[in-house]
């Protein structure tokens, strides 16, 4: 009975001192956490004097009670003074978080650097200092506490919110989602960078191209409603929907799948124009669509030729769709004339046949931009972009001997062209034939096509010239270089 009192009058005095604003003096004070004991310093004593003025109670009750775990620190005895304020993950005894305070001064918890924050008791604490990972967890990866709480304050007051480098605190937290599997969050996070910041449209860019795959797979759950990565992307993010496109064109291209990687390029180059992108970012995604079409698509499409009719014409067929697109936006390409507009030109030969209205004048112009075409297909190695054509697991040699295969395939096409439209002119059109005959032979020695044929059809004009014309048999090519 004589303890219970004991116990009683104790309890007591620690109610008086309370009320007093005497909180050094309460004889539990070791055994509360740093929360409480901010609490009774703020009720009930430096912050309650001070209360009526306004916020001027928090900064008195932060000071108070700074200096009283601070003193405590120098205490012999854990049990006396009140707790530090350390982070959550310190060990639960008095002891352990005043070791931890002593060895690690960081290790301070991030609500109380906040409220130091707030107060300005302390003149090292800066908002940089308080959004680091040792206020709130022991990983010095872990920076979602940090990251929210920087943009609440942001929020609240983007003035005073204002740290060095911000992109640094987006980009960990960023990394963190995108190793916990969460792509799309992550490029969410990364876009509440400022938009001040110097890089972020490239950062942002570059991150949904390299995550592509793991983002087009993902879904984002919003309310009652299930968002593809797209609607999400484009819809609520407002990202541009060129790097969407850019994105999958290069990731079609990684998979090694050609038709699909210029069914993007030619999409990344209608976005770019409904977005009222700059004359020059429509003309690289154009000349970038281009260089692919015409170096790595044709001469594949050619190659087919010699193995399967369906399928060689139905290639003709796509890579003439592909260049009818380009070709509305000749104006944009310097090499349109030499390089898609000749394999426009052919593959129209080849899927709709020879033009009704084809003139000998016509072929022999042909002939001129297929010579100049031959040289650059020659080239085509330092013009094409790597990242740009399917090169994983493939051979670069192969793929210019398929180019410089496709150039003598077309360059042989011309020539039979001419060699038809010759044919078609009356023996006695006199000087009109004999300056056709005339074109066709000086186009055969410049034009690179099969030797054999050349001399064929050598012969053919030189007995042209001296007067068989009227005589002359329409040598009928293999079936594959039919015009």
């Amino acid at each position: 009975q004589e303890n219970d009192e004991q116990n009683l009058w104790k309890t007591r005095k620690n109610i008086l001192r309370v009320l007093a604003g005497r909180i050094e003096e309460i004889s539990v004070l070791s055994r509360l956490s740093w929360y409480h004991v901010f609490g009774l310093h703020f009720w009930y004593g430096a912050g309650a004097s001070a209360i009526a003025h306004e916020d001027a109670g928090i900064g008195e009750a932060v000071l108070a009670f700074s200096k009283s775990w601070q003193e405590s620190l120098e205490e012999e005895s854990p049990s006396m003074g009140c707790a530090p304020p350390s982070a959550p993950y310190v060990g639960e005894s008095v002891g352990d978080k005043r070791a931890k305070i002593l060895a690690s001064p960081d290790a301070l918890d991030s609500a109380y650097q906040i409220l130091c924050l707030y107060s300005d008791t302390r003149n090292e604490q800066t908002l940089m200092h308080t959004l680091s990972p040792s206020g709130t967890s022991s990983d010095p990866f872990e920076h979602h506490q940090g990251w929210h709480v920087y943009n609440l304050l942001r929020a609240v007051t983007p003035a005073a919110a204002e740290i060095e480098k911000p992109e640094r605190l987006h980009c960990a937290f960023a990394h963190q989602l995108e190793a916990c599997g969460l792509p799309l969050w992550s490029l969410y996070v990364l876009a509440c960078c400022p938009r001040t910041t110097p890089g972020r449209d490239t950062q942002l860019r570059e991150t949904v191209g390299r995550l592509w795959p793991w983002i087009e797979s993902d879904k984002v759950e919003l309310g009652d409603s299930m968002l593809s990565a797209e609607e999400f992307l484009c819809g609520k993010m407002r990202l541009p929907r060129s790097w969407i496109t850019q994105a999958r064109a290069t990731w079609a291209g990684y998979c090694s799948q050609p038709t699909r990687q210029a069914t993007n390029l030619l999409e990344l180059v209608e976005n770019l124009e409904a977005e009222g992108s700059s004359l020059s970012a429509i003309g690289a995604a154009c000349s970038a669509a281009h260089n692919f079409v015409c170096d790595i698509m044709a001469p594949r499409a050619v190659a087919l030729r010699n193995r399967d009719q369906g399928s060689w014409f139905g290639a003709a067929r796509r890579v003439l769709g592909f260049l009818a697109s380009l070709e509305s936006r000749r104006g944009l390409l310097a090499q349109w004339e030499v390089r898609g507009g000749v394999l426009f030109d052919f593959f129209k030969l080849v899927v709709d046949g020879t033009p009704r209205d084809a003139t000998c004048a016509w072929a022999h112009g042909l002939a001129a931009r297929t010579v100049e075409f031959a040289q650059l297909m020659e080239s085509a190695d330092a013009r094409v972009d790597e990242s740009q054509c399917v090169r994983i697991g493939e051979n670069v040699g192969g793929e210019r001997e398929l180019r410089v295969a496709c150039a003598g395939v077309v360059c042989s096409w011309v020539m039979l062209l001419q060699r038809k439209l010759v044919v078609s002119l009356n023996a006695h059109s006199g000087q009109l034939l004999h300056e056709a005959i005339i074109e066709a032979t000086q186009d055969l020695q410049r034009l690179q096509g099969a030797s054999g044929l050349i001399n064929k059809l050598a012969a053919e004009y030189g007995g042209d010239v001296i007067g068989l014309a009227a005589n002359r048999r329409w040598l009928l090519p293999d079936s594959s270089y039919a015009v």
